[in-house]
């Protein structure tokens, strides 16, 4: 089953060991992706990257999106930060002269990655059938973002709320949110 629009997570109907109960029989999981500063890496490194998102793409047998949430960061808290130190010098004043400019330039954003998959149900199998299923697609991402560098997982550390206020974040592409940098 292809998610042609991560809007149709809105039909959620209930979750189960975070996994999305979604209208239609249809049940998905959503992962986070932390990423890689690719543009400090070296050519070599790049190449090598490279190479493994290619082998991942290769071995997902499954459908699944990319879903990049985009959020302009506040630094004021950072700033108080840094203002608090006691033993401020030229540099202190440096940096925050240079953080203030990034900021007046719209230049301080942060990239949240999301992948989402989902299967429909076509035999009516046991819940438990489909999340082993998710969880087995899960693991496939996981294992080969991390030879790329990144770091992924799903949200089973958190409750059933926390999972819907995300996937709420997600779903509202006009929030504009503000996350404090400290």
């Amino acid at each position: 089953m292809k998610i042609k629009n991560i809007k149709a997570l809105l039909d959620i109907i209930d979750i189960q060991k975070n996994v999305l109960v979604l209208k239609n029989n249809i049940y998905a999981k959503i992962v986070q992706v932390y990423p890689i500063n690719f543009s400090l890496k070296s050519e070599t490194e790049k190449r090598q990257i490279l190479n493994q998102y290619n082998q991942f793409l290769k071995i997902c047998s499954f459908d699944f999106q990319i879903f990049i949430k985009t959020k302009k960061e506040n630094v004021e808290n950072h700033i108080n930060y840094i203002n608090s130190i006691n033993n401020k010098n030229e540099i202190s004043y440096k940096y925050i002269e240079y953080i203030l400019n990034l900021t007046n330039s719209n230049y301080i954003y942060s990239k949240e990655f999301y992948i989402v998959f989902s299967i429909k149900n076509l035999n009516n199998n046991p819940i438990n059938e489909i999340i082993n299923i998710l969880n087995d697609m899960y693991l496939v991402i996981k294992e080969n973002l991390i030879k790329c560098g990144n770091i992924v997982t799903d949200f089973s550390d958190y409750d059933d709320e926390y999972l819907i206020k995300k996937v709420s974040q997600i779903l509202n592409e006009r929030e504009n949110s503000y996350e404090n940098i400290k």
